[in-house]
């Protein structure tokens, strides 16, 4: 067909639209398009017309290489990717909002209700109320509007009437509160936005209908969708509509994975087809499609993650050459990221830059955006502009640096009282060397100012740390273009799903990323998604398996690679399509391109550890990191290398001060029901007056709890009322009396036996000591969901030295028990926990043992898991 005949067909015939998966999808759709250029689209499809059938099957396949190139002289079709076309054909009454605009509304809606909240409650005793904790999560949490957008999807009505139902569909009693309030949220949102004549969704509740835009889809012969992944009702709906204007069709493929995903469709399905599906007047035509060959998968398994970086680059070395000799070409070979995170080994280690990261580098891995975040956090927490970092970094124009720090003495203001445009300088010197992220980024702020700037009716100028806030959310997840890429293509898992390729390297097939699913079941947990057809966790792993599945079947020679070891191991996966994981190559063993002992014959030695011999101060704490690693030990106590106090210890550590305060008045008294009731008072007055210094931004107060521990502090109340609850139980059933509180006591000269030249010194504080009837127990407070195993050593150790301790000397006839206080326990029968005595005497002995030899080796753990969470672990080479 020549130009002429094709630019009289353009303009007098209707043309077919095709609306693909992505927008990859697109590009490669485009790309192949000439050899189906001549297909009859209308697709007036009969029982009769197989030829024709057959060639609309082959419609979105990429498979063909016969592509499109500048000397071609064909007209490329109409085309869009699937979220292209929903916003494309359907408007509403008012003005759509961009989504950054609505988290500014949403704040707004957020603040306000929290206001006529604040308004309405009364106070209660002691303790902060859920309302105000709540709502401090959802100002930063991202999930309320997802929450929205999800329901509105489903055509559910975001009603408190419609909410409470939750609660007949699954166990939602103790959300009854929170749902109540998210609708409350919504109203308020709502109103907002109809206030100035704005909308943020073409569906934002039950009364509000939404367009079609008729004319354009009249404007084509017929669609035809690319269906893959899941299709809300309300899509399906819009669909529906469409077909009734133009033809319209379906084409999706089925697999073991997605066979529950097109029940909307309400057709006997079977799997390995492919079908097309004619909205219109409801006919299905299929066709089988082949399965995924086993034998064209290997398998590579490696103990390092970091390792999978020396098999990648030895298959793009490969894969080049074949390019640069021209047996293949670029687009037939590609590395696949379950996740991203492995993006920055690869950038770090590509020195011949033989990647193309098509995905682009995302902003995280900049060391400038690292220098603004790092400015954010610091900001929140003091309400000061610390940008001392950026003044003494040697990354950035010197003369800028020395322009911002004169403006900063003449201008205190930027740094104690920053806006908007004080902002603006910090970040053009920032991103000085990434223009088009720049270019992003101040189309962002300017947006941001000059919502902050508008009159918009019902809604009140937000302060800059709530616009930074908002900012900061937004930039989180631009990427930068990866403008100096090599040949080998690196995506993601969507990117690819639905591309023809001769080899591909899929890294981390493990179980940690495949499936790796982000699921938030916070309100929607999978009762009441399968009561309303909204997809599963499940239905979630489902899909992206199928994803995998597809690029493993559309591949030629897929490449498989995973982490084995004590952490990680294999996805299930594998062993669903039949896979075996026992045969698969050995990484560390087959490559060993960045293995610098090898690489440059240079050998590493490690540092000689001697045993560090006795050491006399010993507490139940150090004796437990030593029976955990020897190694650990002499880092934290020998050479004094102190580990960093996590937020759960300075969370634990509040809990316990307060209790101390609360109950230091009645140390050697009684405890009565108004002695607890008092003690109760005390405890939550402290809470209540950290609340409103928070609330009041009472800097001197507030600055060294921030705002996650204040959060957890406030969900940890219901359980502190059980405790004291239980401590009503026990005074009406016993006789108590306080002996001791977070009592310290220190043994001098304690020996094993008679034989021992010297003695040690131990050490320890015990929460509290009571005289309970007759017998003594010494209490151990833990504020965490579970209690230590029955091997820690810190209750035998205080069982060993009870007898030596002057507070307990003239109790010398009493019987001696210890117990957990378990305060962080669900279940109100298991907050006080005492402790077998047959394992007390156990573990004493061992102590006994361990102090007979304490010191002879330094040695590292065998235990790979102890490692994880050790702060020492980058000193071991156990990272």
């Amino acid at each position: 067909m020549d130009n002429v005949t094709q630019l009289q067909n353009l303009f007098t015939t209707k043309q077919p639209l095709f609306i693909l998966s992505s927008t990859r999808s697109k590009k490669e759709f485009y790309l192949h398009f000439k050899a189906k250029s001549s297909l009859d689209f209308n697709l007036h499809l009969n029982t009769e017309s197989n030829e024709i059938l057959n060639n609309c099957f082959m419609l979105f396949d990429t498979k063909s290489h016969q592509t499109f190139n500048n000397k071609d002289s064909i007209i490329l079709p109409y085309a869009l990717s699937i979220d292209e076309f929903f916003t494309k054909i359907t408007f509403s009454d008012y003005a759509m909002i961009p989504n950054n605009v609505r988290d500014f509304f949403m704040f707004q809606a957020l603040q306000n209700v929290k206001q006529k909240t604040k308004n309405t409650q009364k106070k209660t005793q002691g303790f902060l109320n859920f309302e105000t904790s709540f709502m401090l999560f959802l100002q930063t949490s991202s999930v309320l509007l997802q929450f929205y957008d999800e329901l509105r999807e489903h055509k559910i009505a975001i009603t408190k009437e419609s909410l409470e139902e939750f609660a007949n569909i699954d166990s939602y009693e103790e959300y009854s509160e929170q749902l109540s309030l998210l609708a409350e949220i919504y109203e308020e949102y709502n109103l907002l936005l109809k206030a100035n004549e704005l909308t943020d969704s073409i569906y934002s509740d039950t009364t509000q209908s939404y367009n079609i835009f008729s004319e354009y889809i009249q404007s084509f012969s017929s669609i035809h969708i690319e269906l893959e992944g899941f299709i809300s009702p309300l899509q399906y709906e819009i669909l529906e509509r469409v077909s009734s204007i133009t033809l319209t069709f379906l084409y999706f493929r089925t697999d073991s994975y997605n066979m529950g995903h097109f029940q909307f469709l309400k057709q006997e399905l079977e799997s390995f087809k492919s079908y097309i599906y004619n909205l219109q007047t409801k006919d299905l035509f299929t066709q089988d499609t082949k399965r995924l060959k086993r034998q064209n998968i290997k398998l590579y398994k490696t103990t390092k993650r970091l390792s999978q970086a020396n098999l990648a680059l030895a298959l793009a070395y490969k894969w080049q050459e074949e390019i640069l000799q021209n047996k293949a070409s670029e687009n037939d070979f590609a590395i696949i990221l379950p996740s991203e995170s492995f993006c920055n080994h690869l950038l770090t280690l590509d020195s011949n830059h033989i990647f193309n990261f098509a995905m682009g580098i995302h902003i995280a891995y900049l060391e400038s955006y690292n220098l603004l975040l790092s400015l954010y956090d610091s900001y929140m927490q003091t309400k000061v502009f610390d940008i001392a970092p950026l003044l003494e970094s040697d990354s950035y124009d010197t003369q800028k640096l020395n322009e911002l720090k004169e403006q900063c003495l003449q201008d205190s203001t930027i740094i104690s009282n920053p806006n908007i445009l004080h902002l603006e300088k910090i970040l053009m010197l920032l991103f000085e060397n990434e223009e088009a992220l720049l270019a992003q980024i101040a189309q962002i702020l300017s947006t941001f100012n000059h919502i902050a700037n508008r009159n918009f009716f019902n809604v009140n100028t937000l302060h800059f740390e709530n616009l930074f806030t908002l900012f900061m959310r937004e930039i989180a997840g631009l990427k930068i273009n990866h403008v100096a890429g090599g040949k080998i293509k690196v995506i993601g898992t969507l990117e690819a799903r639905n591309l023809h390729f001769k080899e591909v390297l899929i890294l981390d097939f493990s179980d940690d990323f495949v499936p790796n699913v982000t699921h938030d079941d916070m309100f929607l947990n999978s009762k009441i998604r399968s009561h309303y057809g909204m997809p599963t966790r499940k239905d979630k792993e489902n899909l992206y398996k199928h994803h995998y599945y597809n690029i493993m079947k559309n591949t030629e020679i897929t490449h498989i690679s995973f982490v084995n070891n004590e952490e990680q191991i294999e996805s299930n996966m594998l062993f669903e399509i039949g896979c075996n994981t026992e045969s698969a190559q050995s990484i560390d063993t087959l490559y060993s391109y960045y293995d610098m002992t090898k690489q440059a014959n240079i050998t590493f030695y490690e540092d000689e550890y001697k045993p560090f011999g006795k050491v006399e101060n010993l507490s139940a704490t150090a004796l437990n990191v030593y029976n955990e690693c020897t190694r650990k030990f002499y880092y934290r106590y020998v050479e004094g290398l102190k580990e960093e106090r996590t937020q759960s210890q300075y969370f634990g550590s509040i809990i316990h001060e307060w209790l101390f305060e609360s109950y230091k008045p009645y140390i050697e008294e009684t405890l009565t029901l108004d002695s607890i009731n008092a003690i109760e008072s005390s405890f939550f007055s402290k809470f209540y007056t950290l609340k409103t210094s928070l609330t009041q931004n009472n800097q001197e107060e507030s600055i060294e709890i921030d705002m996650k521990t204040f959060v957890k502090l406030d969900s940890f109340t219901p359980y502190m009322k059980a405790f004291f609850e239980y401590e009503r139980e026990r005074v009406k059933k016993h006789s108590i009396k306080i002996l001791g509180l977070e009592y310290t006591f220190r043994i001098e000269n304690f020996r094993i036996n008679a034989t021992q030249d010297t003695g040690y010194t131990l050490n320890g504080a015990i929460d509290r000591i009571d005289m309970v009837d007759n017998e003594i127990v010494l209490y151990d407070y833990k504020s965490g969901a579970s209690l230590p195993k029955s091997s820690d050593l810190q209750m035998p150790f205080y069982a060993m030295c009870a007898t030596e301790m002057p507070l307990l000397q003239p109790h010398n006839g009493l019987h001696t028990k210890l117990a957990y206080y378990h305060l962080g326990a669900k279940d109100i029968n298991k907050i006080l926990l005492f402790n077998d005595e047959k394992k007390l005497n156990e573990n004493i002995q061992k102590i006994q043992e361990m102090l007979e030899i304490f010191g002879e080796t330094n040695e590292m753990t065998e235990k790979l898991s102890t490692c994880k969470d050790c702060q020492y672990a980058l000193l071991c080479n156990r990272t």
